[in-house]
C-alpha cells in the first residue's frame, strides 16, 4: 500500500474563453485526465496527519493511512538531524558508546499491519470509492457540455452559445467545489481512522521504553543505517494486536 493526487482539471478544454477551474488541497479523489490535451491534471496528494496536523505531498491517490508523517510523530522533520547528529558525537565517547541504547520503528508498515489499521483501510477505501464514483459522474456531464459547444458552436445562435457556455461554466465550478469539499472530508476521516493508532503506538514504545532501559526509540525515516536488531516494528504490531497501548 502505498500513501496517494491537488490541482483539478477540467473534465475538458474549456469552450467560450473559459478556464478550467484550478484548486490545491488533500485529496483521495483522482480527476481522470482532461480531454484537452494542454491541461492535464497533475497527479499530487496530501494527506492530512493525524498527529499534527500538517501536510504531507504525496504523490498517489489510493489509501493514505500509511501517509502519517514520522516528523508528525516525532515533533518536526529538522529534529531528525539535530537528534542524528547530537547520537553521533555523543557515541564517540567510549563510555556512551556503552550506555547508549537505541532502537527504530517503522511506523508506516505498523499502521498498514495492525487489525486496527487494516480496518481503517478498508473503511477510507469504501468512503472514497463512493466519492470517486460521483466524482467521474460530475466528470462526465461536464464533458458531454464541452462536447456539445465545440461540435455545435458554428450552427448554435449566440443567445443559445451563451446559455449552454454559462451552464458549463457553472457545472465546472461545482466540480471543483465537489472535489475540494470531499478530499477534506477524506483527510478529516483519515485523520479520526490514525489518531487512536498513534496514540496507542506512542503508549506501547513508551511503556517498552522504559521498561527495557532504551535511551531513544526512533522513527525509521530518521535512521540512516541500524542493524535489524534493533527493529522494534515486530513487536509494536504484536503488543498493539494483543491490546496494548489502551
Amino acid at each position: 500500500m502505498r500513501a496517494s493526487p491537488s490541482t483539478l482539471a477540467a473534465a475538458s478544454g474549456s469552450p467560450d474563453g473559459a478556464a478550467p477551474c484550478r484548486g490545491q488541497g488533500t485529496s483521495h479523489l483522482s480527476p481522470r485526465r482532461s480531454a484537452s490535451p494542454s491541461s492535464p491534471p497533475p497527479r499530487t496528494h496530501s494527506a492530512l496527519c493525524a498527529a499534527k496536523q500538517c501536510s504531507v505531498k504525496r504523490l498517489t491517490c489510493s489509501w493514505t493511512l500509511a501517509t502519517i508523517c514520522s516528523a508528525c510523530f516525532l515533533e518536526e522533520p529538522m529534529r531528525y538531524m539535530s537528534v542524528a547528529v547530537a547520537f553521533v558525537a555523543m557515541l564517540a565517547s567510549p563510555v556512551a558508546a556503552q550506555t547508549v541504547k537505541i532502537g527504530y520503528v517503522d511506523i508506516q508498515k505498523a499502521l498498514m499491519t495492525v487489525n486496527e489499521g487494516k480496518a481503517a483501510k478498508a473503511k477510507l477505501e469504501k468512503l472514497a470509492k463512493g466519492k470517486q464514483d460521483e466524482l467521474d459522474k460530475m466528470q462526465d456531464d461536464v464533458k458531454r457540455l464541452a462536447d456539445e459547444l465545440q461540435e455545435q458552436a458554428a450552427v448554435m445562435r449566440e443567445e443559445t452559445r451563451r446559455q449552454k457556455a454559462q451552464d458549463y461554466q457553472k457545472r465546472l465550478m461545482e466540480l471543483q467545489d465537489f472535489y475540494l469539499n470531499n478530499q477534506r472530508y477524506l483527510a478529516e476521516e483519515e485523520a479520526k481512522l490514525t489518531r487512536p493508532i498513534l496514540e496507542r503506538f506512542e503508549k506501547i514504545l513508551t511503556k517498552l521504553g522504559k521498561e527495557e532501559n532504551y535511551t531513544l526509540i526512533v522513527e525509521k525515516a530518521a535512521v540512516v543505517y541500524a542493524s535489524s536488531a534493533t527493529d522494534l516494528t515486530d513487536r509494536l504490531i504484536k503488543e498493539f494486536n494483543a491490546g496494548g497501548g489502551k
